[in-house]
């Protein structure tokens, strides 16, 4: 009787140490979330600010030193096409062909912009529709977040 009493109670603790972990991963999953729509507002206000600013070419520069400073792995920021943005001249060229001037320097080191990864693209394509979207692979979490296009 004893036995399997003892063997009752320990498949309940082992049953609730394992929901303990469950939710404590999932309560530490969502803060991380939280935090990275956090941050990723404040990036996208940041840009924005600079843009709106014309100072676009700056932005080259903030992306550099974003990628220094923030928790992220990584932060890119890629075209409506799936190619990263503001590691050439491609920017500054379509802002001065939509202004009908040259008003930017080009950088003077230009960059070959990456590509989506192919795992991203069908989330891409959601997210440049203009709908956030996350994406976790091997324990990352990939937020494809839409710059909203506004005018000063």
């Amino acid at each position: 009787m004893s036995a399997i009493l003892g063997t009752v109670l320990t498949l309940l603790l082992v049953g609730e140490l394992t929901w303990l972990d469950r939710s404590e991963r999932q309560y530490m999953m969502e803060q991380a979330e939280r935090s990275t729509d956090q941050s990723a507002l404040a990036l996208e206000a940041s840009l924005k600010s600079i843009m709106l600013a014309g100072e676009g070419p700056i932005a080259h520069d903030w992306l550099k030193r974003v990628r220094q400073t923030t928790d992220f792995t990584d932060v890119r920021i890629y075209r409506r096409d799936g190619t990263e943005a503001f590691v050439d001249n491609a920017t500054i060229d379509h802002v001065d062909d939509w202004l009908g001037k040259k008003r930017f320097a080009h950088h003077d080191r230009e960059i070959k912009p990456e590509t989506l990864p192919p795992s991203l693209r069908k989330s891409f394509i959601v997210a440049a529709g203009g709908t956030e979207t996350r994406v976790i692979e091997d324990g990352r979490l990939t937020l494809l977040f839409p710059i909203r296009i506004e005018y000063a």
